[in-house]
This record gives structure tokens, C-alpha cells and sequence, in this order.
């Protein structure tokens, strides 16, 4: 009688302890789990406020100056609209450029790594082949870009990067290069988007 009581104390300890283990543990995971969503949450907020943090000057007219290209704030460029999404027109700083010719994308063409008709001047319509939605600018020094390349390209649903030149750079859905539609240079002077591409 005596040893089934003390088995009975026994159990009644390692039950307790047991309580108490697994009552710490669940405090321990909502814990981490309140941590975790909380960080998710200040991720995306911080990540949607670096994105939305550049933005585009729509013209309505095809034919752009190109001092005005070279002069734009490194976070603008041009944006002409078309029936097929926008085009941009974007200026490249040399260090840009110099990126794309010493750092091809694995799709790169070596007989037309730039994709251009200027250096300077990269003309594209970055709309990405996976989800048809339009890529953010990643401007010349963003967090984002440290330690990758220069400057270039994010599709922020399916969290593929592009180069300065409309090439993958990497990608979780396959994407395809971006599109560069058609344009001229105008005695050296303009950039003319062709109206076809509408």
C-alpha cells in the first residue's frame, strides 16, 4: 500500500513537471511566433516603402531629349504609355554600363551585351514573362542591389532580378529578358519610340 502511494507521488511529480515543461515550451513558441510575425510584417513594410520609393516621369509625348535623360534624378527616368504596358527610358551612368559589359547576364549575347543603340540610354518595357506585372527600378546604389550589381530590376511578385540590359539575373519562375521595343536616336538629339509598338 505504502509503495503504490509513493508510485502515485511519484507520477504526480513527473506529471507536474511535465505540465510545467510543456507550459514553458507553448509560451516559448508563441513568443518566437509573435517575433516572427512581427519581423515579417516590419520586412514588408520596409521592403514596400524602398520599392515605392522610386517612381517614373510619364511623358505623352514619343520623342524624348536626351539631355533631358542624362540629366534626370538617378530615382526618375521617362515612361511612355503603351496599349502593351509602358516603356521606360532609363539612363545608364557608366559604372552601370561598365557592370553589364565585365558582368554579362547568363543570357547576355556577347555581339550585343547593352541591348541599345546609345550606353547611356537603355530603352525596355519591363514587363516580367511570368506574372505580366510591370518590374520596380532599383536605382543606382539600393540596398537591395549591395553586393549584386549597380543598378537594375525586381519583380516583387515573383522576386525575380533583372540587370540594365533586360536580362535575368535570377529568377524562381524561368522568366524570359525583358522586351526592348522598337526606337531611333535622332540626330543624336532624341530618343523616338516607334508608334508601332502601341
Amino acid at each position: 500500500m505504502m509503495e503504490q502511494t509513493i508510485i502515485h507521488q511519484i507520477d504526480g511529480l513527473h506529471n507536474n513537471r511535465m505540465q510545467s515543461v510543456g507550459a514553458k515550451l507553448r509560451r516559448r513558441c508563441e513568443t518566437l511566433c509573435v517575433v516572427t510575425i512581427k519581423t515579417k510584417i516590419l520586412f514588408f513594410l520596409f521592403a514596400g516603402f524602398v520599392c515605392t520609393a522610386t517612381a517614373g516621369t510619364y511623358v505623352e509625348t514619343q520623342r524624348i531629349p536626351i539631355a533631358e535623360i542624362q540629366s534626370v534624378d538617378k530615382r526618375s527616368f521617362f515612361i511612355v504609355k503603351t496599349e502593351e504596358g509602358p516603356i521606360w527610358i532609363i539612363y545608364r551612368a557608366p559604372k552601370v554600363v561598365d557592370h553589364l559589359l565585365s558582368n554579362p547576364a547568363p543570357t547576355a549575347d556577347p555581339n550585343n551585351l547593352l541591348r541599345s543603340k546609345r550606353q547611356d540610354i537603355f530603352v525596355v518595357r519591363p514587363k516580367c514573362s511570368c506574372t505580366g506585372r510591370t518590374a520596380t527600378y532599383l536605382e543606382p546604389g539600393h540596398l537591395w542591389l549591395t553586393g549584386i550589381m549597380p543598378a537594375g530590376f525586381i519583380c516583387e511578385e515573383d522576386v525575380s532580378f533583372y540587370d540594365m540590359s533586360g536580362r535575368v539575373v535570377s529568377s524562381t519562375c524561368e522568366a524570359k529578358d525583358f522586351e526592348v521595343p522598337r526606337y531611333k536616336v535622332i540626330d543624336g538629339k532624341y530618343i523616338e519610340i516607334d508608334p508601332t509598338n502601341t
